[in-house]
């Protein structure tokens, strides 16, 4: 890790500059590494784990290849500290006026109340130690697909790029606010090889009656903003943290930011505001986090902003709970029917 620090800094990386300066001035004893209690209940399985690995091995070769996991697994134990809650979660402080705080919640439950909401452990195949396996397989099907991403600089000023996605993920080291990458694709998570790991979240499948829809797989460094946008009326979504942690601004059905073009004719639309830098009649918001979901109901506007690197799976569904909200909304695009 210490090497990696190093040659990541002499690189111009700044987390590997932090994190080999934070190295040289703390001494092996006093060292610590910062985790949330999910992430050390999940180091306390992933040792269990290991340490029955080592008492059924067969032979003591192999029990000596695994010691030194399990020993790395202990010192990584030993120096983890837990995290203190970000101040901007919805628990902390009292909000704004005009501004509501996203609630979490344990099951998709009220669907159909028309409020954006936060699912935890939702997807449990696609957190903690099994991203280790995600991350081989998406490089493998896909680390030769060339993608566009674009270097964000300061305001809504962008530079377009594209590369092969493996190139991608290696340059993503050089991201930083004012120079932050941002990449989101409909294409690479199509692959039938990795159709196992795109489950939806329990009760955010969509309807039997829908064509299937495509999953965006983004992924982008701290301080990357995607576009303001509104999806088709006709549809929600959900988008789940695979990695990394979020901020997020959703504006409820009726708000008016200025449209970088027109509507299609479901209302799928974008915007060249940013929801983060001015204020609004209304706006809710949320502190996403690694393994949480996002649901986001019909005809809102919603924008990320990436506190760190990111990897996020996002998707559209529908859910008949929806069906009274879409048929609220459809008038405001001329549409007289519901199907």
């Amino acid at each position: 890790a210490q090497r990696h620090w190093r040659a990541a800094a002499r690189l111009g990386d700044s987390y590997g500059a932090a994190n080999a300066a934070k190295d040289a001035a703390n001494t092996a004893k006093s060292a610590t590494v910062v985790m949330s209690e999910k992430q050390l209940a999940e180091l306390q399985q992933l040792m269990k784990e290991v340490n029955e690995l080592q008492e059924e091995a067969q032979g003591e070769a192999m029990k000596q290849k695994v010691a030194p996991l399990a020993d790395l697994l202990r010192q990584l134990r030993d120096s983890a500290a837990p995290r203190a809650p970000p101040s901007h979660d919805a628990h902390d402080a009292p909000v704004p006026r005009g501004v509501t705080a996203v609630a979490r919640a344990s099951a998709a439950v009220g669907l159909g109340g028309g409020e954006p909401f936060i699912l935890r452990d939702a997807m449990d195949w696609l957190s903690g130690q099994k991203v280790l396996d995600f991350m081989p397989r998406l490089m493998t099907a896909c680390g030769r697909d060339v993608v566009a991403y674009e270097i964000q600089g300061k305001g809504m000023s962008a530079q377009s790029m594209a590369a092969p996605f493996a190139q991608y993920i290696q340059q993503l080291q050089r991201s930083d606010v004012g120079a932050a990458y941002l990449m989101s694709s409909d294409q690479l998570l199509e692959r039938p090889e990795l159709q196992d790991l795109l489950q939806s979240p329990e009760g955010l499948a969509v309807r039997g009656d829908m064509p299937p829809l495509p999953h965006w797989l983004t992924v982008g460094g701290a301080g990357a903003k995607t576009l303001l946008k509104r999806d088709p009326v006709v549809t929600a979504s959900w988008t789940m943290l695979v990695l990394g942690s979020a901020r997020w601004s959703l504006l409820p059905p009726g708000s008016s930011p200025s449209l970088a073009g027109p509507p299609d004719r479901w209302g799928d639309t974008r915007s060249e505001e940013d929801a983060f830098n001015r204020e609004w009649p209304e706006v809710w918001t949320a502190t996403q986090e690694m393994g949480e979901v996002l649901v986001v109901p019909p005809g809102w506007w919603y924008q990320m902003l990436l506190e760190d690197r990111v990897l996020a799976i996002s998707a559209q569904f529908l859910a008949k709970e929806h069906q009274p909200l879409v048929a609220k909304e459809l008038p405001s695009l001329g549409c007289l029917g519901s199907d």
